[in-house]
């Protein structure tokens, strides 16, 4: 039978199909007609429990039913194939195996070649490593069978098993490495203590063994393609096949052969997750997330929660606060994690969910060990993938029999390394030849805890991610002219076009860019595309971009993104704004825009608000020692001086504190602006203090504009802390607002 995708281990077939196509085969079974039928019904009750997850009952019904049937094949067939699924390979479940062998060789004397019942046998010696060279005999019987029933499931079913015999062969030889020098083979407690030893000896000390296992691998491949031709829609089948061709990165092949499987399989999920797999590899990015959709849209909820689980990506703790939530709770976090962690939304996917989903379909395909009832993603590696993707180099070393380590157990193994260059990351697995099944070897479980901890997954292979520069994002609340509810919340981006566009020759090119904002729940509440044809000058670090967004109080997320389609390369700046109210009845001062240059503009007329200045925002904050700071910000609510006059009066104060450096004094004086004609007054030697007294006309005003420049004269390079704070004269009244700006000994 097949389903959207297998289950783990027990539920690999479904019980009640595998005894539906076995009974018709079956003999006769010489017990009364009233045994038999009771019999019968004891194994659909057995196979109601499987269902229910409700093992030891169905354990239970189905000795049972040999019991009262013993020549009813089918019967002991259950009864074996679930103690076989059960049971694990280690010798604490010899006797379990034992048995399971027992009951499928009574089915199998029962219905002598029956060739479901000959797989499971076969299956059963898999487990056992003294018996697992005898399987592919009893593989090969067993497709002779299938054939000699005219049973194409049956044949294609046993076809991937031989299939895989000979691709586990291939894989414990594929990758392999000869050490060069005097050490016999990879040392796994001299990779835990020297950081070093992993690069040096994959990159100096060992060379790569060309072509072994080739004859493995190629008789892989045409054992599933020939299974394939017995039934196109064999999900083991076609896995084995995809599995091999995705782990040789063949991928323009891996997709041919994943379409054929989907059109051969038009309901299987598990057809549509290892489709979107390769789409997405071959960067048909809108196909692939299409097809992951139809995969997790066809599954039951118990079934698509491994394909979401976040637990994998998440810091241990986080993980486990993470699983004890209520589903409902769970859902809105995994919501909210691909929100935040979505690197572009111009595009129109989420790559690095795409990308996640990728590599939980490449762990099933190839981490998965159904004989020890493990799925890919629950494996060492799979976990490891999934976290970090391909690893840049795999390396294997044949197993040593004078291995040194504390676990008797890891004697006589085969080890894989995986390396990461660009973070130095190394981790060592090791485990049978021929399983698919390794573990962290030594100490390098809780090396990848710590990893973990500190960085719990990363993208650097999705395209997009490798390129993907930082924009620098001043925001700047501001009360709207007249009587316009809400707050004009403006967002000065500094696009980093030379970064972006570094390595690649482009003097001219559309520049898309966008501003998303959304509420706490992640509801949109500004969503801005815009594009334009731009020339790319080379000494210009930023395209400078302002847009404007009418807010109500309260707290919002934004991004601004901007991308070079032609190029391929894209650059965001993200961040948290709290909204104020500005229109309240008391006196208010706006955000304080930091600039490179404020003057006004030539009007002729009393300036009445920011539209009437020249403002050329500085997205960064960061200066040279030499630049002007110019500051721009609005008053709201000045009261008059006196009742019945126009003229408000109020003092400034500007403080300029030394944030992340070592103290020393600032030398500072105020130019330009309003203060040209007035005194003020600078002392501290900690911290620039500057003040000064001013009164404005309030006519036709319904705001007073505050501009000034700050010449740093001698300021050392660091981090600052700039405070402008007003105070309302005639009512004493105070307001504040605070910037963090960055003083460099130079810029790019």
């Amino acid at each position: 039978m097949k389903g959207p995708l297998r289950r783990p281990a027990l539920f690999g077939t479904a019980l009640l199909a595998l005894l539906a196509a076995a009974a018709p085969l079956a003999a006769q079974a010489s017990a009364s007609d009233s045994a038999t039928a009771e019999a019968r019904r004891l194994l659909a009750q057995a196979n109601g429990a499987v269902e229910r997850g409700d093992t030891a009952s169905a354990v239970a019904d189905a000795e049972h039913a040999t019991e009262i049937a013993p020549d009813l094949a089918e019967a002991h067939f259950l009864f074996g194939l679930l103690l076989a699924r059960t049971s694990s390979s280690g010798l604490g479940d010899f006797s379990r195996r034992h048995d399971a062998s027992a009951e499928l060789d009574e089915a199998l004397r029962l219905d002598a070649d029956n060739p479901r019942f000959l797989i499971e046998v076969a299956r059963l010696r898999l487990k056992a490593p003294i018996l697992r060279l005898g399987a592919e005999r009893l593989f090969r019987r067993a497709l002779a069978a299938a054939h000699a029933r005219g049973d194409p499931e049956a044949a294609a079913e046993v076809g991937a098993e031989i299939g895989n015999i000979y691709f586990r062969r291939y894989q414990a030889l594929a990758h392999r490495r000869m050490i060069l020098g005097t050490m016999q083979t990879f040392d796994w407690e001299s990779a835990m203590r020297d950081p070093h030893y992993t690069k040096d000896l994959l990159l100096d000390y060992s060379t790569p063994v060309a072509d072994l296992g080739e004859t493995d691998h190629d008789k892989a491949e045409l054992d599933f393609r020939q299974a394939i031709k017995e039934d196109s829609a064999s999900e083991d089948a076609n896995a084995g096949l995809l599995a091999l061709l995705a782990e040789a990165g063949r991928d323009e092949e891996y997709v041919d052969a994943a379409e054929n499987f989907a059109r051969a399989a038009p309901g299987s999920a598990r057809a549509q997750l290892y489709l979107g797999l390769g789409l997405w590899r071959a960067h048909r990015n809108a196909e692939a997330d299409n097809a992951f959709r139809r995969a997790l849209a066809g599954l039951t909820p118990a079934e698509r929660r491994p394909l979401e689980d976040l637990s994998t990506v998440l810091r241990a703790q986080d993980a486990v606060a993470y699983q004890q939530l209520p589903d409902s709770a769970r859902h809105d976090y995994e919501r909210a994690y691909w929100w935040l962690t979505e690197p572009l939304r111009l595009t129109s996917e989420d790559e690095y969910r795409l990308e996640h989903l990728a590599r939980v379909a490449y762990a099933d395909l190839l981490f998965s060990a159904p004989d020890l009832r493990l799925r890919g993603w629950q494996t060492d590696r799979g976990q490891l993938y999934i976290r970090y993707g391909p690893p840049t180099i795999v390396a294997t070393f044949a197993p040593d029999p004078n291995q040194r380590g504390s676990d008797p157990g890891e004697q006589g193994m085969m080890t894989t390394v995986w390396y990461y260059p660009d973070r130095n990351l190394r981790f060592v697995f090791f485990g049978p030849p021929t399983y698919n099944y390794e573990r962290l070897a030594g100490d390098f479980g809780s090396y990848a805890e710590n990893v973990r901890y500190g960085e719990p997954v990363t993208y650097d292979n999705v395209p997009l991610a490798k390129t993907m520069d930082s924009i620098p994002v001043q925001t700047a609340e501001f009360r709207p002219q007249g009587d316009t509810a809400g707050t004009d919340v403006l967002f000065f981006a500094g696009v980093p076009v030379r970064d972006m566009l570094k390595g690649v020759e482009l003097r001219q090119g559309e520049l898309v860019t966008g501003v998303f904002v959304s509420d706490m729940n992640l509801r949109d509440r500004v969503t801005r595309r815009d594009s334009e044809a731009v020339r790319f000058a080379a000494d210009d670090q930023f395209e400078r971009r302002t847009s404007v967004a009418r807010l109500d109080t309260g707290s919002y997320v934004y991004r601004f993104e901007a991308m070079v389609p032609e190029a391929e390369r894209a650059a965001r700046g993200t961040g948290r704004v709290t909204v104020d109210n500005l229109r309240g009845s008391g006196f208010a001062i706006s955000d304080v825009v930091v600039a490179d240059r404020v003057a006004p503009r030539d009007s002729g007329g009393v300036p009445r608000g920011r539209g009437d200045f020249f403002i050329a925002p500085n997205p960064a904050m960061k200066f040279r020692r030499t630049d002007q700071v110019h500051l721009y910000a609005e008053l709201y609510g000045l009261a008059p001086r006196k009742a019945g006059e126009d003229v408000a009066q109020f003092q400034v104060w500007v403080r300029l504190r030394v944030d992340s450096l070592a103290r020393r004094s600032v030398t500072a004086r105020i130019v330009g602006g309003v203060l040209d004609a007035i005194g003020a007054s600078a002392k501290g030697d900690d911290e620039l203090t500057l003040s000064y007294v001013s009164q404005e006309s309030l006519t036709g005003r319904d705001r007073v504009p505050l501009y000034l420049a700050l010449d740093l004269a001698g300021a050392p390079a660091g981090r600052y802390d700039l405070t402008v704070t007003v105070k309302d004269l005639t009512t004493g009244q105070f307001a504040s607002r605070h910037r963090g700006i960055e003083i460099a000994e130079r810029i790019p």
